[in-house]
């Protein structure tokens, strides 16, 4: 029946697979949470996730519009040309590789400027919650 849970949903509407992935991850999450609570449920044995499901294409940044990020500020909004809010964020990210939560989570402190460092202590999560990051690192800057 839990497998079904994952089938349906893809059969009816032609889900992805990590839509599909997530289904199954919330049904054992519910397991082990009903597991720790000592309540009685049998265990979802081998969920899969079908093969046919659809896998999202990512689009990855070429030369050219790495070129301009780095020599335009503004972006396209409703049709109207804005100053992009964010743009040195942005580029920090895509000059360091660090990812978006361990930039929203950078502090001043964070920042030595007299030897070129930049320590990334902490993240923000999608729930707005500090979190250690996936790792803790050094990025040197220059100027």
């Amino acid at each position: 029946m839990m497998q079904d849970c994952i089938n349906v949903p893809y059969e009816e509407k032609d889900l992805s697979k990590k839509t599909c992935k997530n289904v199954r991850g919330a049904i054992t999450a519910f397991y082990a949470c009903m597991v720790k609570n000592r309540i009685a449920m049998e265990e979802p044995k081998k969920l899969t996730v079908p093969d046919r499901a659809p896998v999202g294409e990512r689009t990855i940044l070429q030369p050219n519009g790495l070129q301009t990020v780095f020599s335009v500020d503004t972006v396209t909004i409703r049709g109207k040309l804005q100053k992009a809010f964010f743009i040195h964020c942005w580029r920090l990210i895509l000059l360091s590789g660090m990812r978006r939560g361990e930039a929203a989570g950078l502090q001043p402190d964070d920042i030595d400027t007299e030897r070129g460092i930049v320590r990334i202590m902490r993240s923000i999560n999608s729930k707005m919650e500090i979190t250690k990051g996936k790792k803790a690192m050094r990025c040197a800057i220059t100027n």
